[in-house]
């Protein structure tokens, strides 16, 4: 069949080139997870709810696996079909009815889904299978493929030429069971039915691969010669099927799915790869093949530990550092943290390997990064090394908007010397062009992640390569702009961070601006881009340190911490990230994220800072320059200090809830200094809930607008001095007996729960326009006085009771008939819980 000649042997890189091994005997399966579950069947894997989701996507970084596992999809799949039957075909007419019994076959179609040089020895009866044992692991339901009547598997960097999947079905699929002739015509009118069969199946990888054939159009990489059917609200978002039923499998990136998404009602399951499923058997695995190769005896618990001992395990789950961290220890080379040296010691090691030697050596005005200076074969080809590099980075970086991973052999600017030289080692792989309009050879390299390398090494070396290629390319103008801004340069950044510190910071710079544009809009979602490029900054101080660089200083104004990048707290003051936003955040799993200190005051130009759900050990001292400070379920062990912040407009410090559950009474946060605000001149807005003040006084700024209070501990609340107060929200706070607001002059809005107010008077200022009290307790005498009061304003006004309890009860009949009488006043819904004597009614002034 034609998958198993694809994709039954697999090449070994960085092995010799000639060396290739069966699927089976190196693949392992990678962990899926899907909305935070772990997928280990196929059954998990299309299907939802127990029935087949017609549009999945599988979104994983570079060199997870998401490409060997479509390919695995497609061979199991053939493999399964062999089992079935061992020649069957499948025919149909010119006109797609039955043929009679005796017609000339001459005027038949067979599409036969096998391939044309299968042999018996390639198939093996269902009983034989059945004797042989069955591995335990993940994806072993192979029976679940069954339900596929077709499946296309399309490799979408090949198919930059088309826009729809008939077509890049043809060119790589078809064009390679019927090469011409009339039949190949035949075949493609098939499938086109085909693809309305609901059981039919198209997996494509490396939706981040492709771009629209019209999107290419200034590129100079490959040929269109189809005609654009693309709906215009998908155009350049997937290749396009008219009138399909098939099922769609892609996988991509991340950041390309972001960047320009499917119709959301058109994702039907989204699942993410997050690398190799069982380090130990893939990377025992490598080592059975290795050691066949190499005739040692090695072991793989022996080369994880080696790893461990070097701080390098992290690397282990991605498969194809995996797979070059095994082969450099065959080699003998020292495996380290750093991404940069293991890249360049699999490029040296190429080089090496190349059975013709290397070039003569040709002088070249540009010096190596430290990562290659233990290489001496990459040394000796560094003019070469440095040709490739320029190569990638203008594929990468094209003049039209798209990369070129796959780029003809045509538009490749290297010499046939130095294009041969690297098709020999293996840098650039090479593959005859199926297009029916053009049979030429297209390029790529090895794996997108070793272009993203050399592109890195050619902007290491190269002043103008930023400046005036790439900050041009991206322009900030909407989150689209830093999607592709952070697609595109995530990777070249880290690596460039083991290479060019000044480099690096201009990248990080470049990408900083593009957030800090996309934030001012308001279809952005702030905290997974500050997210994402705090991962990113981390990733890239990481490489730094492993690579020997000091003094680097990214430019980070927002700044994300979770649990996954914490690390980053600690260098707040080692390296001038020269914050603006910090937000730092626990998990949904009930444990605080503990951080022992938070180094804040030499973050001089901070303005926001929001913690949630953490825990702080030492005291926590703020910048001077903070106007945003919010607290929700944070545990501070020795108290804030906030009375040096002039600039202070918000406040909040919520305890009250974590993640939709209520704490209990008896949890209330402690603050044993209590909160010294009066010196928070520019405070307007403040918010405390579930906080013990220790038995000090809440003092406030007079010029306060907005204050909300709920389950607060404190002995007073002094509030007549409050003049600028607009907006008043109290909660099971206790009132002292004289509650008196009529100097709040601009108060418009009041909101009272769960608090006694007794006999005393709601003395409230002329400007009240809103009142809601729920739960509470006053006189009727308090009450009548408030309806008299609101019947002498000038102005409308709404007053909300919810079942308040007003003493005595004997006095409810008088008040109904109060306020029924009254001429100004309209309420309605009036009633008396008859168990709890509770009133509730609403009352408006117009």
């Amino acid at each position: 069949m034609f998958y198993q000649d694809e994709y039954k042997n697999m090449k070994f890189v960085p092995a010799l080139e000639e060396k290739e091994v069966e699927m089976d005997v190196l693949y392992v399966p990678p962990k899926i997870v899907h909305n935070n579950t772990r997928v280990r069947t196929f059954k998990d894997f299309f299907m939802k709810d127990g029935k087949v989701c017609k549009n999945i996507f599988v979104v994983g970084e570079p060199g997870t696996g998401k490409s060997t596992f479509t390919q695995n999809i497609a061979l199991q799949w053939s493999e399964l079909q062999l089992d079935r039957a061992s020649l069957e075909k499948y025919s149909l007419s010119e006109n797609h009815e039955t043929a009679d019994h005796n017609e000339s076959t001459a005027n038949r179609t067979e599409f036969t889904i096998y391939s044309r040089d299968s042999t018996a020895e390639n198939r093996e009866t269902t009983a034989e299978k059945e004797n042989e044992s069955t591995e335990t692991g993940d994806f072993q339901d192979k029976d679940t493929l069954s339900m596929i009547h077709f499946l296309f598997h399309v490799r979408l960097r090949d198919a930059n030429a088309h826009c729809q999947y008939v077509n890049i079905i043809r060119d790589q699929i078809l064009v390679h069971l019927y090469p011409q002739g009339d039949k190949l015509e035949r075949t493609f009118s098939l499938v086109q039915c085909l693809l309305e069969d609901p059981k039919s199946f198209i997996v494509s990888d490396g939706l981040d691969e492709w771009a629209h054939p019209s999107e290419r159009a200034c590129a100079g990489t490959l040929p269109s010669d189809t005609e654009c059917l693309c709906p215009s609200d998908m155009k350049g978002r997937t290749p396009f099927i008219p009138l399909h039923s098939a099922t769609l499998v892609t996988t991509s990136r991340p950041w390309r799915l972001a960047q320009n998404p499917p119709v959301d009602s058109k994702i039907k399951k989204r699942m993410d790869i997050e690398g190799t499923g069982d380090v130990g058997k893939l990377g025992g695995n490598m080592v059975k093949i290795l050691n066949e190769q190499t005739g040692k005896n090695e072991k793989f618990p022996e080369i994880e530990s080696y790893v461990r001992r070097n701080k390098t395990t992290s690397l282990l789950h991605t498969p194809i550092l995996l797979l070059q961290i095994v082969c450099l220890f065959f080699e003998g080379k020292e495996v380290c943290g750093s991404k940069c040296k293991i890249y360049a010691s699999i490029i040296d090691m190429l080089i090496g390997r190349n059975p013709h030697g290397t070039p003569a050596e040709r002088s070249v005005d540009v010096t190596p990064p430290a990562c290659f200076a233990e290489n001496l074969n990459v040394k000796r080809c560094w003019t070469i090394i440095v040709n490739l590099a320029k190569e990638a980075f203008e594929k990468l970086f094209p003049k039209s908007r798209h990369a070129a991973v796959v780029f003809c052999s045509s538009a490749c600017a290297l010499n046939e010397e130095d294009k041969a030289f690297a098709l020999r080692c293996g840098i650039l792989s090479a593959k005859k062009s199926t297009f029916l309009s053009r049979r030429e050879s297209h390029l790529s390299f090895m794996h997108k992640t070793f272009q993203e390398f050399l592109s890195a090494i050619h902007i290491s070396n190269n002043e103008d390569a930023i400046e005036h290629i790439i900050k041009p390319r991206y322009v900030p103008s909407d989150s689209n702009s830093l999607h592709l801004c952070l697609s595109d340069l995530s990777q070249v950044f880290i690596f460039l961070c083991g290479m060019n510190k000044t480099k690096a910071e201009q990248l990080s710079k470049l990408m900083n601006d593009h957030l800090s544009t996309c934030l001012k809009t308001a279809s952005s979602n702030e905290e997974t881009y500050e997210h994402v490029l705090t991962n990113l900054v981390r990733d890239g101080i990481v490489e730094a340190e492993n690579n020997g660089v000091t003094g680097f200083s990214p430019c980070l104004q927002y700044l994300a911490l979770r649990r996954d990048n914490l690390s980053i707290c600690h260098n707040l003051t080692r390296y001038e990230l020269k914050l603006v936003t910090l937000d730092i955040s626990g998990d949904y799993s009930g444990e605080y994220l503990r951080v022992c200190k938070l180094p804040l005051t030499k973050c001089t130009q901070l303005q926001k800072l929001t913690l949630k759900h953490v825990t702080i050990d030492e005291p926590l001292i703020l910048s001077d320059g903070i106007v945003n400070f919010q607290l929700y379920r944070v545990e501070l062990k020795r108290g804030i200090s906030i009375e040096n912040c002039p600039k202070l407009q918000k406040f909040i410090y919520r305890n009250g809830y974590c993640y939709g559950r209520e704490f209990k009474q008896e949890e209330y946060t402690l603050l044993p200094g209590g909160l010294t605000l009066q010196n928070c001149q520019s405070l307007e807005k403040l918010e405390l809930e579930h906080v013990d003040l220790g038995g000090h006084e809440l003092i406030v700024p007079t010029h306060i607008k907005e204050l909300k209070l709920k389950d607060v501990k404190l002995p007073r609340l002094p509030l007549d001095y409050c003049t600028q107060l607009k907006k008043l929200c109290i909660n099971n706070v206790t009132l002292r007996a004289d509650f008196s607001l009529q100097q709040c002059k601009y108060l418009n809005k009041l909101k009272l729960g769960s608090i006694t107010v007794g006999e005393s008077d709601l003395k409230l200022p002329p400007s009240i326009t809103d009142i809601n009290m729920d739960n509470v307790t006053l006189s009727s005498r308090s009450l009548l006085c408030l309806v008299e009061f609101l019947e002498t304003l000038p102005h409308a006004v709404k007053c909300e009771l919810s079942l308040c309890k007003v003493e005595p009860i004997i006095e409810h009949c008088m008040i109904r008939q109060r306020l029924n009488s009254s001429k100004c006043l309209n309420v309605a819904g009036y009633e008396v819980c008859a168990s709890t004597g509770k009133m509730s009614f609403t009352c408006d002034k117009l």
